[in-house]
């Protein structure tokens, strides 16, 4: 490997690490410093209301600890190793920075459908959850009493959720304090809804019914969640055989014919396949992102 490789192995990521790190701070310094403007102003009015910044707080403490943080983290690691193998097949700086990048997004996706498994588990669990706590809850109404019977009935990793919350509970954390960091690890729109509710039942004006009103919603858009899913995924499957053939293939006919890595690395036309291969695996993933919402490539 020659110094020019060396020197990009470590600069590639180095630079890049550097732009997000500054970018991150921007963002959080422009937006400390307008949420502290916005409160101070709220203050003033009388407007101020604690239940929205603890939770706006504990959402943002943990979208940094599974993206931000996790993210540069994961850059570190991957892409060093994924340029050494780009340039150990392709012999190529600008196809060993394409190949860091395609080794980085796969690990992302790794990473973010266990995410979403995980999510699709809890949003699974949360409706039967909420159907639980509404009729305890129309039984005797003490949200404590019904946040320990579901603790207790939900497998985890919902149900770990709320064991912890109820073991706060009993060890006289401050409610708001709990129930926002709750509803940051439900990670759901329909959990907060749920977390509210069940806040405003610690004075009893939520009543049973309507948590079973939002059991079934959930329910409701769960299945038509699935159905979209289920139009789209062929779809997805096609594209995804079509961008990544180009690779497969060439990794084939190397193993069967060696004169393929010498058209790869020592030609022009060889080094703009796998160009081209290399861009439409990239493309293809951050346009799945921007469409679908997730990693995945």
């Amino acid at each position: 490997m020659g110094n020019n490789a060396y020197i990009m192995m470590i600069f590639l990521p180095v630079a890049v690490l550097v732009f997000i790190a500054l970018k991150q701070a921007l963002t959080w310094l422009l937006n400390h410093n307008w949420k502290e403007a916005f409160k101070k102003q709220s203050r003033a009015n009388g407007q101020y209301d604690r239940w929205l910044d603890l939770v706006e707080r504990e959402l943002a403490k943990r979208s940094f600890a599974t993206g931000g943080r996790a993210n540069i983290i994961l850059f570190a690691v991957i892409v060093p190793i994924g340029f050494t193998i780009g340039f150990y097949l392709f012999g190529n700086i600008p196809l060993a920075a394409l190949c860091a990048t395609l080794v980085f997004m796969l690990v992302q996706s790794i990473k973010s459908n266990r995410a979403h498994a995980r999510k699709e588990k809890v949003s699974e669990q949360l409706a039967l959850a909420v159907r639980s706590y509404g009729n305890e809850y129309m039984i005797s109404p003490q949200w404590e009493r019904a946040l320990g019977v579901i603790a207790k009935r939900t497998p985890n990793p919902l149900g770990g959720i709320f064991d912890r919350a109820y073991r706060m509970i009993l060890a006289n954390y401050d409610t708001d304090e709990l129930l926002a960091k709750m509803a940051a690890e439900i990670a759901l729109p329909y959990g907060n809804v749920f977390v509210q509710l069940m806040r405003l039942g610690r004075n009893g004006t939520a009543h049973g019914a309507i948590f079973l009103e939002l059991a079934n919603r959930i329910v409701t858009d769960r299945e038509l969640d699935a159905l979209e899913k289920s139009q789209n995924s062929g779809e997805r499957l096609v594209a995804l055989i079509i961008t990544i053939a180009p690779l497969v293939e060439y990794f084939i006919l190397a193993s069967i014919f060696p004169e393929t890595r010498e058209f790869v690395t020592e030609t022009v036309a060889g080094r703009l396949v796998m160009f081209i291969s290399l861009i439409s695996a990239i493309l293809y993933g951050v346009l799945k992102r921007l469409t679908v919402g997730v990693d995945t490539i």
